[in-house]
């Protein structure tokens, strides 16, 4: 599972929105009116002379602007001049966007120590995607030591938010014994909660434990719902699963399973 860039531009409005009443208000309520028409050069304009003055979130919107090329082409350099400010004065969303600008080398070199750094700032200010990336580089020694303790640590408080993919990673940690004692009772508990996330790994691995009993619960008709529904979420390979579970079950079982898939489909919010 690669790390998250997440789509910190919808944070935009409702930082500006909570800046209104800050120095150079009405200047910037200018800029929010044209950044709402779609009108960011104009944006820009209200909010480069209030960033260059020390407005942190001008400077933050700024940075934006360059980072996301709205309005003018993509300038990651720019972004990290304006980003770092608010950053080092603990704005979390800045230093998520340094973190990922260092991490994946979008039009600077990259520098995986500069990542890690701004993920844990981030991370450390319980921001879910910072916790997951920061430990995502643990596990996989990304420019950083492999630290398996470190990267259980940070996967922990993501998952503890909410987050699937955190989730699904302490299961597949615990499921093969990554760095760990084996645990598939600890591994099935994560994966059922990245799975009702509408995680299709997460599913797909379930199934297989559901299928195989080696968290002490042989269940077929749970199996196959799960490998049923991660292939309905678009997993290939949860289609082979189900095909090979169904081979062994009665056809009573099956209609039960895609019964409890159907219902689980119905009520999950993402399905297209």
């Amino acid at each position: 599972m690669t790390c998250t860039t997440a789509n910190r531009i919808l944070l935009l409005a409702a930082l500006i929105l909570s800046a209104v009443s800050a120095a150079y208000a009405g200047d910037f309520a200018k800029g929010i009116d044209a950044f709402q028409r779609g009108d960011y050069t104009s944006a820009l304009e209200e909010w480069l002379p209030m960033a260059e003055g020390g407005d942190m979130n001008a400077m933050y919107n700024v940075a934006l602007i360059y980072d996301q090329g709205l309005g003018r082409p993509v300038d990651k350099l720019l972004a990290l001049r304006w980003y770092r400010a608010p950053a080092e004065e603990g704005d979390v969303s800045a230093q998520f966007n340094m973190a990922t600008i260092y991490h994946f080398g979008e039009g600077v070199p990259a520098n995986k120590r500069e990542a890690a750094r701004w993920y844990e700032a981030a991370a450390q200010l319980a921001d879910e995607e910072a916790q997951f990336n920061l430990g995502l580089m643990y596990a996989a020694g990304d420019g950083i030591a492999r630290d398996v303790e470190e990267s259980i640590r940070w996967f922990r408080l993501s998952a503890d938010q909410g987050h699937s993919g955190a989730q699904y990673r302490l299961g597949y940690i615990y499921d093969t014994g990554d760095g760990v004692e084996e645990d598939n009772n600890a591994a099935m508990r994560w994966y059922l909660l990245a799975a009702n996330q509408g995680n299709s790994i997460a599913q797909n691995n379930l199934g297989a434990l559901y299928f195989s009993g080696e968290a002490a619960v042989f269940d077929w008709v749970q199996a196959y719902k799960w490998f049923y529904i991660a292939e309905q979420l678009g997993n290939t390979d949860s289609r082979i699963n189900r095909q090979s579970s169904a081979r062994l079950m009665t056809g009573s079982d099956i209609e039960e399973a895609q019964k409890q898939a159907e219902d689980w489909l119905e009520k999950f919010p993402n399905r297209e």
